[in-house]
C-alpha cells in the first residue's frame, strides 16, 4: 500500500513544503490473536536516502464472537440521508445499492473495524512481508480517515498510488 502527495505542505508551520512524500505500511504485529497493529511511515527521498518524516500505528482489537465486555476497536460506520438528515448504518445503505453509496447519502462516520474485520480490509502482505494492498474502497476511505500524521488526517493531502 502506498499513498503519495506530490507537494506536501506540513501542517506544522515550521516545517514547510516537501516534494514527493509517500506513506507506506510498515511493521505489522499480531498479539494474542486479539490485537493487531499496523505501522505507517511517512517519508521522502533526499540524496537517495529515505528520510522518515513521521510514523503512526493503528491498533485493531477484538473479534466478532467476543463477549460484550471484551475490549474492541469496533465502531459502526454511518451514512446520512441528505434530504432528511437521518443517520443510518452505512453497510445497510451499501447493501441495498449494489455496494455503491447513492447520491442521496453521504458518509457520516467511516467507523473502525475490530482485529478480525481489519484482516479482511487488507489484501496481500503478511507479518513478515509488508506491502499490503487495499482493494476495498471502504478500506481506502478508512485509512485516509483514521491515519493521522503530523496532526492531520492523511486523506487531506495524500492519494493512493500503484
Amino acid at each position: 500500500m502506498k499513498l503519495q502527495s506530490q507537494n506536501y505542505i506540513s501542517p506544522i508551520l515550521t516545517e514547510g513544503t516537501f516534494v514527493n512524500v509517500f506513506i507506506e505500511d510498515g511493521k505489522k504485529e499480531i498479539i494474542d490473536n486479539s490485537l493487531y497493529y499496523i505501522e505507517f511511515l511517512m517519508y521522502c527521498v533526499k540524496d537517495n536516502v529515505k528520510v522518515i518524516l513521521d510514523r503512526c500505528t493503528l491498533p485493531f482489537q477484538g473479534n466478532n464472537n467476543d463477549s460484550e465486555e471484551s475490549p474492541t476497536t469496533n465502531r459502526t460506520a454511518y451514512a446520512k440521508e441528505i434530504a432528511t438528515g437521518e443517520i443510518v448504518p452505512l453497510l445497510a445503505v451499501l447493501a441495498a445499492n449494489n455496494m455503491q453509496l447513492p447520491a442521496t447519502h453521504v458518509i457520516e462516520d467511516i467507523g473502525y473495524p475490530n482485529r478480525e474485520d481489519s484482516l479482511l480490509y487488507f489484501d496481500g502482505g503478511s507479518i513478515d512481508d509488508c506491502n499490503i494492498s487495499l482493494t476495498n474502497p471502504l478500506a481506502q476511505l478508512f485509512i485516509k480517515d483514521a491515519v493521522v500524521m503530523k496532526g492531520e488526517k492523511i486523506g487531506v493531502q495524500f492519494e493512493f498510488v500503484e
